[in-house]
């Protein structure tokens, strides 16, 4: 039971640095805005091609940005989840363990580790 729980503590510890080096870039369908999301599923990176600026209207342009920031971090949350998964054979994200559902997950997750 000891190698077991060694055994996936280190896939844990896998998965997080994984988790950490992940990146998510989603553009615009006219490739003239990027936005880049990071681990803790923060903007890193924006950019605005002057020709989209020269157009002139702000509002399009925010609702584009504000539009590629939710598809990223929702991409983002399917790649993470699917890596964790990939990485550690878990099916229960650590992160669920806060939430109202944690008791729950928590079962899951021990079940998951050690049987039963």
């Amino acid at each position: 039971m000891v190698n077991a729980f060694e055994a996936t503590r280190a896939r844990i510890l896998e998965a997080g640095d994984a988790m950490a080096q992940l990146r998510v870039t989603r553009h615009s369908d006219d490739r003239l805005i990027e936005v880049t999301i990071g681990p803790d599923r923060e903007v890193l990176d924006l950019h605005i091609a002057d020709s989209a600026l020269r157009r002139g209207d702000g509002r399009a342009i925010a609702q584009a940005v504000l539009s590629l920031i939710a598809e990223a971090q929702a991409e983002f949350s399917r790649t993470a989840q699917a890596e964790y998964q990939r990485i550690t054979g878990l099916t229960v994200d650590p992160a669920a363990l806060d939430g109202r559902d944690g008791p729950a997950a928590l079962g899951r997750l021990s079940r998951e580790m050690f049987g039963g």
